[in-house]
């Protein structure tokens, strides 16, 4: 039985599947790329009609053109991995360098450290449960229920049993929240990508994608951590289980592997914090999904501060849209100005 190892399997298979489909049919992405593909379309040319408008009334300053021309080519390179081929290029740009490497990396480092596959590094924390189990057994039956022996040993194997577990669903729970987070961040991508095109807007994009490296590097980081820390529960579990009855419980066998399951566990718990140091992303663990919504809304936030001195809200403030850019005249340039502050952002 290798109740890790096939919870992982499942989860990583499924997680694909929600994205792209069984068989590339079907996915969240094949969707996006075809049934936003119109409305992609039609903001694209909004843009290109906005802006040759601005152009032929002469209402674009030169400091405007650079960030326009950037614009147009960061648009024509994201549309074409957003919204065409059903999301295959989708898939090949993003989805495999970033998520499927993670996977990858994630078993490389436990083959190379431990001659396991992520599925048989589980397999070998169940037998762990197994080792404990009868050793706690041959114990107990061994010891009258009257026996002041057998209410020292039941408690003691008992927390045993409760810590390893808890490391074992640390190990677990750390992967599984890099590998899913990493998915769910990713369904919309297509829209995070057309965000990057604009100044205004931009902000979500890099903290989306902030987001999405830091997830996925929890993985491997957590491969790093369980690599050395099973080496030492492997053996302290060993020693539990060969170690004679008349020992007790009171011992350097169990202190050692008490203290190793401590240290394993918060060396765990400091994965995310690991991960964030290199992205400079929010740290997130258990409750990572909640720190990602909260960092790709920090980049909203930002967008928001970005876009204040240059789009005010409500009809009323489309005249003040572009104060600091220019002066445009009462009437259609209202509506100009409106559309320069989403294109070009702040003022400076």
């Amino acid at each position: 039985m290798n109740v890790g190892g096939d919870i992982y399997q499942s989860v990583a298979y499924r997680s694909h599947d929600v994205l792209f489909g069984e068989n590339g049919s079907g996915g969240i992405i094949n969707y996006l790329a075809t049934e936003f593909h119109t409305l992609a379309t039609l903001f694209v040319t909004i843009f290109i009609v906005g802006l040759g408008y601005a152009m032929i009334r002469g209402k674009v300053d030169r400091d405007f053109i650079p960030s326009a021309v950037i614009s147009m080519v960061i648009i024509s390179i994201t549309y074409q991995i957003a919204f065409t081929d059903g999301g295959v290029l989708f898939k090949q740009w993003l989805y495999e360098p970033i998520v499927m490497t993670s996977i990858k990396l994630t078993g490389e480092i436990l083959a190379n450290a431990l001659n396991l596959s992520v599925s048989e590094s589980f397999g070998a924390l169940d037998e762990g449960f197994v080792k404990i189990f009868e050793s706690a057994s041959l114990r107990l039956d061994n010891l009258s229920f009257y026996d002041g022996e057998f209410w020292i040993t039941y408690p003691i194997f008992g927390l045993l049993l409760v810590g390893y577990g808890i490391l074992y669903a640390s190990f677990l729970s750390t992967i599984l929240v890099g590998i899913v987070a990493a998915h769910v961040l990713l369904a919309p991508g297509a829209l995070m990508l057309v965000f990057a095109a604009f100044n205004l807007t931009r902000p979500i994009f890099f903290s989306w994608l902030r987001t999405l490296f830091t997830f996925a590097l929890l993985a491997p980081f957590a491969a790093v951590v369980m690599s050395f820390s099973l080496r030492f529960v492997t053996y302290a579990v060993h020693e539990l289980s060969v170690m004679p009855i008349e020992k007790g419980v009171f011992n350097s066998d169990i202190g050692f592997a008490f203290l190793i399951m401590i240290i394993s566990f918060v060396l765990m718990q400091k994965v995310p914090e690991f991960a964030a140091a290199i992205t400079g992303a929010t740290p997130s663990s258990g409750g990572g999904l909640f720190g990602a919504a909260a960092a790709i809304g920090g980049g909203v936030m930002a967008a928001g501060v970005a876009g204040k001195s240059s789009m005010i809200s409500g009809v009323g403030g489309l005249g003040r849209g572009a104060q600091g850019l220019m002066n445009p005249v009462e009437g259609h340039g209202r509506a100009y100005s409106a559309y320069l502050g989403i294109t070009k952002g702040p003022s400076t």
